[in-house]
């Protein structure tokens, strides 16, 4: 009997723990695409030969942040956004704002101290 009624409860829980391509908000997908920007930029300025290790680590990194079981999850999220130029845009916009916002706060910073 217990059996059964925690198949029931994993059955019905199933869907939706497999349901990693979700329609997310324009904001979670700012930040998604804003943290891969970012990633791919210090894996491009690093020296590091082996690149592709290093694109795997933040990709799966990025992934456990955003709840995403895998890579392929990741991706398979993102797909709408081929399918949305506005939507792409709008995104871009905001990653734009965001990047100023960050240039702002750090200009205004007082250095730190020598160590």
């Amino acid at each position: 009997m217990i059996r059964i009624v925690l198949l029931l409860v994993f059955l019905s829980i199933l869907p939706s723990a497999c349901n990693q391509d979700l329609k997310l908000s324009k904001e979670k997908y700012t930040d998604i695409i804003l943290d891969l920007q970012v990633a791919e930029t210090i894996i491009n300025s690093s020296k590091l030969e082996n690149k592709d290790s290093m694109r795997r680590a933040y990709h799966l990194r990025i992934c456990e942040i955003y709840g995403f079981k895998d890579i392929e999850s990741l991706k398979k999220t993102l797909q709408p956004l081929e399918q949305n130029p506005q939507l792409m845009l709008d995104i871009t916009k905001d990653m734009s704002q965001k990047l100023d916002k960050l240039a702002d706060s750090a200009m205004t910073q007082p250095p730190s101290p020598p160590e």
